[in-house]
């Protein structure tokens, strides 16, 4: 399915200041993830109907899940969420870049012990980079 443009763009536009937040600060307020993940599920399924909505659902359940677990903040949950209601590919793609980063911060450990610069990989920011690349593709 096409995704419209303009939800690509309003999505680009909202998670900027959210991915600029999770990189410098390792949080994003509430005021800028919470609204987008009270209106997920009502979203998903107006874009893409029950199946939209079950895959919303099962991704919401799996990062509440790890989020109870400290597997994951609060804010990458939720833009987990949104993401998979809105452009589950630009999911797929920003989880990609986030196993990237863990990759590559792994092996940067391995080379030169200490060489990690940050406490967390940064999930909001890596979720971004999926959306701006699948918009790019488009």
């Amino acid at each position: 399915m096409e995704h419209p443009f303009w939800l690509q763009v309003a999505l680009i536009w909202w998670l900027l200041p959210c991915a600029r937040q999770d990189w410098r600060d390792r949080r994003v307020m509430n005021l800028l993830t919470v609204p987008p993940f009270l209106t997920a599920l009502p979203l998903a399924y107006w874009l893409g109907g029950a199946d939209r909505l079950g895959l919303a659902v099962l991704v919401l359940v799996c990062v509440w899940l790890m989020w109870r677990e400290g597997l994951l903040g609060a804010a990458d949950a939720k833009v987990a969420t949104v993401l998979a209601a809105t452009l589950p590919a630009s999911l797929t793609l920003g989880l990609g870049v986030l196993w990237l980063w863990l990759v590559l911060g792994r092996i940067s450990r391995w080379m030169r012990p200490g060489s990690w610069p940050w406490s967390g990989i940064p999930g909001v920011t890596g979720l971004y980079c999926g959306v701006v690349v699948m918009a790019c593709l488009n």
